[in-house]
């Protein structure tokens, strides 16, 4: 335990130092104070982007701004595609609604780091809301809705979703890293609502999200996540989206790289499903997960589903939900502590009821790490310790070309969950 806590320690320390060293890349790249920029859909591209005198445009505004530097949205709507095309900048949205028909509403690409997005609108665009391909990211205070039309229509306020291919209204895509999605309101798209997908190293945190077409909040092969303390609920009265889901879908050159992940202090009401683990489509093995905590007092199938074949190190621990929860392969899973407000439904055949076991877990403590140093706009990297088979943390990545990606995401369907 005790290396594994100095493991911890010198890999924090690496985290902040790399975070000092890019603050001072930027300050000694521009030379300047950090300045604030201004855009109004008022506004002139001929203007110097001040308060008094905004630009119009978005590209106007990053096209003058410097690392350090902060771009504020006034109010007013937006039909604009936003790139942030420069690395350190912040965006703050003040009552401002991005409203496009493009591809997404706000890109962070690959090659840029250490960028905020706060304060937004974002609606009707045609696939993802907000797309991150980008390395320490910070997405808050955002509001997504009625987006992903690529597999929807809107007639009158109202939103219908199909069967076809779909985005996810935030996203954190492949090859990503070090994002953190907090505090955001999320509902009524038509694909996910928050999804890590190919990401490493991602907290998603504090969100309200509900009545997604498909899953409220999805993991799908990543490693290193966080679904921490997020209200998830679904009001229709069938067709519902599941809950929180982690999946392992099959992505060219990837592999099977669903694992460390916790999901903890979440609500979860009235979905398909509270918590579930899809079946891999590449024949991975769940590995390092703790679903724990979790309130789940209603839905319309299972509290907790997990339909995987291979299982290492998983735990579900201090959980209350409504039912039984379906395992399909028992091996490498450990309950304990779990609360079963009503009655039990009789075991399936293939799942049969579960004894709780005191036995002292194998998996995953959440350690609180040392404060770090406090910087303006800079978001902290989630940092996850597991106290099992994991023991050092991921190695802070160069940020490299774009990968080629494929923007919409494949529902992973679940074909072989019998009916508890």
């Amino acid at each position: 335990m005790m290396k594994r806590t100095v493991q911890f320690i010198s890999v924090f320390v690496a985290m902040v130092m790399t975070l000092v060293s890019y603050r001072s890349v930027y300050a000694t790249a521009s030379g300047l104070a950090p300045k604030t920029y201004y855009v109004s859909p008022t506004g002139s591209n001929l203007n110097p982007c001040t308060l008094s005198a905004p630009c119009k445009t978005f590209k106007r505004a990053i096209s003058r701004a410097s690392a350090g530097d902060v771009i504020v949205a006034l109010a007013g709507t937006y039909k604009e595609q936003v790139v942030v095309s420069k690395s350190g900048i912040t965006l703050e949205g003040r009552k401002a609604v991005i409203k496009t028909t493009a591809h997404s509403g706000i890109t962070i690409p690959a090659t840029v780091q250490n960028v905020v997005v706060r304060g937004f609108t974002v609606t009707r665009t045609w696939s993802h809301a907000i797309f991150v391909a980008g390395k320490y990211v910070t997405i808050e205070k955002n509001v997504v809705h009625h987006s992903i039309l690529e597999n929807g229509t809107i007639s009158d306020g109202v939103i219908t979703c199909g069967n076809g291919r779909w985005g996810s209204a935030i996203k954190a895509e492949r090859g990503s890293s070090n994002v953190i999605i907090r505090n955001n309101k999320v509902y009524k798209n038509c694909g996910e609502g928050i999804a890590a997908t190919m990401s490493r190293n991602v907290l998603i945190q504090g969100n309200t999200v509900y009545d997604n077409k498909n899953v409220n909040i999805y993991v799908d092969n990543s490693s290193y996540v966080q679904v921490l303390d997020n209200n998830s609920y679904c009001t229709k009265p069938h067709g519902n989206p599941k809950g929180i889901a982690l999946g392992e879908e099959y992505y060219s050159g990837w592999g099977a790289q669903l694992r460390d992940i916790v999901v903890s202090g979440n609500t979860v009401k009235n979905c398909s499903d509270g918590v579930i683990v899809f079946a891999s489509y590449v024949g991975g093995t769940l590995t390092n997960v703790e679903i724990s905590n979790n309130y789940i007092p209603s839905g319309q199938a299972k509290g907790v589903s997990l339909d995987n074949n291979k299982n290492s190190n998983v735990v579900i621990k201090r959980n209350t939900y409504f039912n039984e929860p379906w395992i399909r392969n028992r091996a490498g899973v450990t309950l304990i502590g779990n609360i079963i407000e009503t009655s039990a439904p009789a075991a399936s055949v293939d799942s049969p009821a579960f004894t709780e076991t005191a036995t002292a877990a194998t998996l995953p403590t959440l350690e609180t790490p040392t404060a770090a140093p406090t910087f303006a706009d800079t978001p902290l990297p989630p940092t996850v310790t597991f106290t099992a088979t994991v023991t050092t943390m991921p190695t802070l990545e160069t940020p490299t070309a774009a990968p080629t990606i494929t923007d919409t995401s494949i529902p992973p369907t679940v074909t072989s969950t019998p009916t508890p």
